[in-house]
């Protein structure tokens, strides 16, 4: 079935997702963990953003959808390749630069001032700069996720060159490669600790969102004039599947299943993404759900939020605490939760702003010499 240009760019409930999962993170990031600097641990809401995590799972089968529902037709044309490995890599990497550098220099200044020794080498810089894991030595930590982004990029661009057969053989042994090489480890994000980091990078399990992803998006291809009630059924099976999850406390440690508990949590989540977007999606095209504009909008600088919050939350506590330091000692529980949330909403704020003066006009700047270049080869 054909699919006009409003159906394969115009998906604003994909956005909105993209705004939840941000948020999500940001949440668990600032009330989950001990906020460095504060030196002081709060769970708001007794804990209820916990699991935000997931946020990042969303991300990853947000990533495969696209790349299939935006690129799929690509598949098999290898002219194509060029102007996909020019998209992606300008997509991600220009902003990722800009901020590693600051957060770096920043860094390298801020220790020397403190009398400190510096916290990131020169060859960790080197390991960012290329997304090289392990991930303990990234400058930016959340950087991670973009190592793995990376990867499936190569290998969708691989996938065009070498067409619809080979792709679909890929990707099957490339998750019966997740399965074989699935071990019991703390955490499936983090388990580049192995006999062989390659191997542990390749096939760790969380690459099995994105192929997640690009299921989800061939079946609302398929099955676009099927009942809406296969819809339906799909967010109420993504609502299960976190409902059990978030009951169960964790997606890590299931006693009694056999199979590594990392390989199992990531199967769940990656069942219940893509039946969340598959929902998502076929009701959007059918106009049954509209996305909340605000949710739209943050979706929009979503990467920038996701690549600034967690450093910027944690400088924000260091100055708070280096300004006032008696300021925790005997404070009421209110006054740490108006903190949290003054830091938590300056953290935002920064971030969009990043994204309005940096992420967008670099973006800008980069499809206008792409559409140059391809003027100037066609």
């Amino acid at each position: 079935m054909a699919f006009s240009e409003d159906d394969s760019r115009r998906l604003d409930l994909l956005q909105a997702l993209r705004g939840l999962a941000v948020l999500a993170v940001m949440l668990h990031h600032t009330l989950f963990y001990p906020l460095r600097g504060f030196q002081y641990c709060f769970h708001l809401a007794d804990g209820a953003f916990d699991g935000g995590w997931i946020g990042v799972d969303a991300f990853f089968c947000l990533s495969g959808f696209v790349m299939a529902w935006v690129h799929g037709d690509d598949i098999g044309i290898p002219e194509r390749a060029r102007s996909f490995a020019f998209k992606r890599f300008f997509r991600i990497y220009p902003p990722y630069l800009v901020f590693l550098l600051f957060t770096y220099l920043f860094l390298l200044v801020a220790s020397r001032a403190l009398g400190l020794p510096p916290l990131h080498s020169p060859l960790d810089l080197l390991g960012s700069l290329f997304l090289l894991p392990p991930y303990d030595h990234l400058v930016i930590g959340v950087a991670w996720t973009l190592t793995h982004e990376a990867l499936f990029y190569a290998l969708f661009c691989v996938a065009i060159l070498a067409g619809p057969r080979l792709a679909k053989a890929g990707a099957v042994g490339w998750t019966l490669g997740i399965v074989l090489f699935a071990r019991p480890i703390a955490h499936a994000a983090m388990s580049v600790e192995s006999d062989s980091p390659f191997v542990s990078f390749v096939f760790n399990p969380v690459n099995l969102e994105f192929l997640g992803g690009i299921v989800a998006a061939a079946c609302v291809r398929r099955w676009r004039g099927a009942p809406q009630a296969f819809a339906w059924a799909a967010l109420a099976l993504c609502a299960t599947i976190l409902g059990i999850g978030y009951a169960h406390g964790t997606w890590h440690n299931f006693r009694g299943i056999r199979l590594p508990p990392d390989l199992v949590e990531k199967v769940a989540l990656t069942v219940a993404f893509s039946g969340l977007l598959f929902g998502l999606v076929r009701l959007e095209l059918d106009r049954v759900l509209r996305a909340p504009a605000f949710l739209v909008a943050l979706g929009t600088a979503s990467y920038s939020v996701y690549l600034l919050h967690e450093n910027v939350m944690r400088w924000i506590g260091y100055g708070t605490a280096a300004l006032f330091p008696g300021l925790f000692s005997g404070a009421h529980p209110a006054a740490i939760q108006a903190l949290l949330i003054g830091a938590f909403a300056a953290t935002l704020g920064i971030s969009l702003a990043y994204y309005r003066t940096v992420e967008k006009p670099l973006l800008k700047r980069c499809r206008d010499w792409l559409k140059a270049e391809e003027k100037r080869s066609a």
